[in-house]
């Protein structure tokens, strides 16, 4: 068999456009034919045919397969041109190198396919060898990788060679001499000088006449088609390509929204005569002593159906008071019982992040685990909602790598740039580089060594314990009963062995009537106690193995300074290995976190080495002569993550924190494992869950209007909507509300701040209520005495605790502070609940001994009443200077809150 032969002078440049076997009965096409100029450069495309099976035989047409061929001339393209060549040349140029290992040497002036065909039949495997022939003024070093790796035909690409198939090849022949010669043919269009090592993966060769005089021919090398599936499949993939890279365009270009909320769902009325706001009312909220009479009228001792809840949920946390206000509005009867107060435990010790998870998209990637790419999936679309339906108590928050190598931009921006893509239009704004001096400005105290610039990118940021008292007065609202302070002692069963209830009792009662346990009656019982889930399965079941791996995590308080241009730092490469998040919260700034397997307590203290571990690894960040010590500390504490258990795991930082949603013999629903951002589907898949088990059928319930404007409400249908159900207080909210709070209260500007972004449009009822209460309980904080009566009044604050650590949060801002304003604290809940002397001192000291579990010192333990306020002027300095390398500078109280002087000494002087 034999072909034309193209004629150039000079060099030339062969690549293969497409290998097809024609369809039986099909007309053989012309063996050549002119093309346009491809890149400025005159192009000829010929076929080349090559017989399948014995060239004796006499095969016909269809048994042919037939090569494309394109032959440029060499010296008419540049190297981009001849790389676009490549490129646009298709596939069949760009073999897989691993695969088809070229003798590539210092650089390369020709591209030769060479094509060989193994198998038989109707289902033939083509293989080919990409083979580069160097040319030595070029160097290997500067071809562009790219033109390797583009390589859709690599799945359908073999370089093993089948028994079956008759080839001879170039290493089988037995002298140098003759492979040399065999080379020299192939390529005898070349000049000798340009032709060095040749790896082929199989060749056939034949001879090709040529004429006297006339320019070297070339040879019909044994190029063989790609199999008919994928002529037939090629232009469909291409196709579906362009579709996939269009809409990954589409989406990331709708990503970089910026979450901000500048005007309210409603309007603030004015005095039509006056000019003058007119504040906003709104419903009552049922108070607890209401809500817990409506528990105990449902004991269980008649027959009437309206004694039964629909669900009862054990657990008061962000998961139990998610399923609460699902479950609600979608018409069921709900009851929520917690034994301490809403958020007591790991749902207000959090990071305080609400964000998808960069460390978990690099486990996916690395360690190709799926499990870690759907969480943060699921959690980037979480974020979005969580900000939207909370925005007073929710923001997006821009967080800085530092760069201390070149390397690591590539591979850190690729990184965002997932996170941003896989956010699609529900991300926040988008993630971009920051020069090394723009990063020096947004944190003076950054450590410059081999500080080569930064990368930032956004997620979520809100005020955990806020949030889960908003999310259960929510529920409430609508309807649900909602009660802290109540314990269940027993899970109640029918004749049957299945669940009926809960034995509750109130904690808050005094001693008599009040105390006595009592049943509640439900279809169907949840249990979300976070860390505690396996002490409520075994009240179902004693011998229920332990589904909860509980790991601990503390965080440490510290100065405002180190963060001052509200932006938080990822710190990717600790001495562990872990991360470490330095974050702007509150005026002042949150380190953490660990991550250690522990025991399951009620209230944890964040252990030393934690804490120093913590400190060391934030000292690193910053300059060398900002050396941070334990008097840089103002409150510490450590929450314990219910991560689901998984046996195979060596450690809790290797665990996934997704949820698990189980249903015991007994009728027992756990809904376990989860993190804040993904409350929300923790909620909506237990609902669903219960709803299946249970056969509970939510009814067509009006829900009242909660925003205080009159708006119209819904009636349920059964289906959840907490997507898009704003929590209490996000109605009226906007950027613009303190400055309203402002006009009409008089109220300092950081304090009508802290009410705007702490209760959102319930910042009206705070100071309505109680409008001379403005006094401050701490002088460097925004915190004021009327927060303390709406608390007791509206949210259901029952302890001092409550007030200090999830109505405010004081004690996680400034444990000193915090003991220092708890006099007065005791007093102003002495009046709204109307204790006695020896409750008053029985507050005093479970308080101080929860202050404990936020930094407090064991030595101050036995402190006084009568003590702290005799000391109450000096409460916020410390006793110990701040340890620095040059100087010593203690922490004091400004009308800005507590800082530390060297911090911002130098920060004034640019160190």
């Amino acid at each position: 068999m034999h072909t034309s032969a193209p004629r150039y002078d000079g060099d030339c440049v062969g690549l293969a456009f497409g290998v097809a076997r024609p369809r039986e009965g099909g007309a053989p096409p012309p063996a050549r034919w002119a093309d346009p100029d491809v890149h400025g450069a005159p192009a000829v495309s010929y076929l080349t045919e090559s017989r399948m099976g014995d060239e004796k035989a006499g095969a016909s047409w269809p048994d042919t397969w037939v090569t494309r061929w394109r032959i440029f001339p060499a010296r008419a393209l540049g190297r981009a041109r001849l790389v676009a060549a490549i490129v646009a040349g298709g596939p069949t140029v760009a073999a897989p190198i691993s695969e088809h290992p070229c003798s590539i040497v210092d650089d390369f002036g020709i591209v030769l396919v060479e094509g060989s065909r193994y198998g038989k039949g109707d289902r033939p495997l083509p293989a080919l060898s990409v083979s580069v022939l160097p040319s030595p003024s070029r160097p290997m070093s500067k071809v562009p990788f790219f033109c390797f790796i583009f390589t859709p035909f690599a799945p359908f690409c073999s370089s093993r060679s089948s028994p079956s198939t008759p080839t001879s090849s170039i290493a089988d022949r037995p002298t140098a001499r003759r492979r040399r010669r065999s080379i020299d043919r192939s390529v005898s269009f070349l000049p000798p000088d340009r032709v060095r090592r040749i790896r082929f993966a199989s060749t056939r060769t034949t001879k090709a006449p040529s004429s006297a005089g006339s320019a070297p021919t070339l040879p019909p090398p044994a190029v063989h088609a790609m199999s008919a599936r994928f002529s037939k499949a090629w232009r469909p993939l291409a196709a579906a390509t362009v579709v996939v890279v269009a809409a990954g365009a589409v989406a990331y270009g709708r990503t970089g929204k910026r979450h901000a909320h500048d005007r309210a769902l409603v309007d603030v009325k004015r005095d039509a005569n006056t000019g003058r706001i007119v504040p906003p009312t709104f419903p009552r909220v049922r108070s607890r002593a209401e809500q817990l009479a409506e528990l105990r009228r449902r004991q269980g001792r008649g027959k009437a159906a309206d004694e039964e809840y629909d669900l009862l949920i054990i657990g008061g946390g962000a998961t139990g008071a998610g399923i609460a206000l699902d479950a609600v509005t979608r018409g069921l009867s709900v009851a929520l019982v917690e034994r301490d107060d809403f958020s007591a435990g790991t749902s207000s010790k959090s990071t305080k992040l609400v964000h998808g998870g960069v460390r978990y998209l690099e486990k996916a990637v690395w360690n190709l685990d799926y499990s870690q790419l759907e969480l943060v999936v699921e959690a980037l679309r979480e974020r979005r909602g969580f900000l939207d339906i909370a925005p007073h108590l929710s923001s997006s928050l821009p967080i800085l790598l530092p760069l201390q190598r070149w390397w690591q931009a590539p591979y850190l921006w690729l990184g965002c740039k997932t996170y941003d893509l896989l956010a699609g239009s529900e991300g926040l704004e988008s993630s971009y580089l920051m020069s090394r001096a723009k990063a020096l400005e947004s944190f003076p105290l950054l450590r410059r060594d081999n500080l080569v610039g930064a990368l930032v990118y956004y997620d979520g940021q809100h005020n955990d314990s806020r949030m889960n008292v908003s999310l259960a007065l929510t529920a409430s609202l609508y309807g649900a009963t909602v009660l802290n302070h109540v314990e269940v002692t027993a899970l109640d069963k029918d004749d049957r062995g299945r669940i009926c209830g809960a034995t509750v009792r109130d904690r808050m009662a005094d001693a008599g009537s009040g105390a006595a346990a009592f049943s509640v009656r439900a279809k169907g019982v949840i249990n979300a106690t976070g860390p505690f889930t396996d002490a409520v399965e075994r009240m179902d079941d004693p011998s229920r193995k332990p589904i909860v791996a509980p790991a601990s995590g503390a965080h440490v308080m510290l100065p405002g300074a180190i963060c001052p241009q509200g932006m938080g730092i990822l710190d990717a490469a600790t001495s562990d290995g872990r991360v470490l998040f330095l974050l702007p919260w509150q005026g002042m700034t949150v380190a953490g976190t660990t991550d250690n397997a522990c025991a399951v307590e009620a209230e944890p203290v964040a252990r030393d080495d934690d804490v120093d571990f913590i400190l060391k690894e934030v000292s690193k960040l910053l300059e060398p002569k900002m050396v941070l010590g334990r008097d840089d500390v103002s409150a510490t504490w450590s929450g314990i993550r219910p991560l689901v258990r998984d046996p195979k795991a060596g450690n809790t930082e290797s665990l996934v924190r997704s949820h698990l949603v189980t249903v015991s013999a007994s009728g027992l629903l756990t809904c376990a494992g989860g993190k804040w951002t993904t409350y929300r589907q923790m909620a909506e898949d237990a609902v669903d869950e219960a709803v299946r088990t249970f056969g509970l059928g939510p009814a067509a319930v009006p829900m009242p209007d909660i925003s205080g404007a009159a708006l119209d409400g819904f009636t349920t249908t059964g289906a959840c909507r907490t997507r898009t159900t704003p929590v209490v207080g996000s109605h009226g909210y906007s950027t613009s509300l303190p400055s309203q709070l402002m006009e009409v209260y008089a109220v300092d500007g950081d304090v009508a701040h802290h009410l705007a972004t702490n209760y959102g449009d319930r910042a009206w009822a705070v100071l309505g209520n109680a409008p001379s209460a403005t006094a401050r309980i701490a002088p460097s904080f925004p915190f004021i005495e009327a927060e303390i009566r709406h608390g007791v009044r509206c949210e259901a604050a029952c302890t001092a605790a409550d007030v200090i650590s999830r109505r405010t949060r004081l004690a996680f801002l400034d444990v000193e502070a915090a003991l220092a304003a708890l006099p007065r604290v005791v007093d102003i809940l002495a009046e709204e609940l109307g204790w006695g002397d020896a409750r008053r001192q029985q507050e005093w000291t479970s308080t101080v001994r929860f202050l404990r579990s936020m930094g407090l010192e064991e030595e101050r333990l036995p402190v006084t009443r009568a003590e702290v306020l005799r000391g109450q002027g000096l409460a916020l300095t410390r006793k110990k200077p701040t340890r620095r390398v040059r100087d010593a500078a203690p922490l004091t109280a400004t009308e800005d809150g507590v800082k530390t002087d060297g911090l911002t000494g130098a920060l004034a002087s640019g160190a």
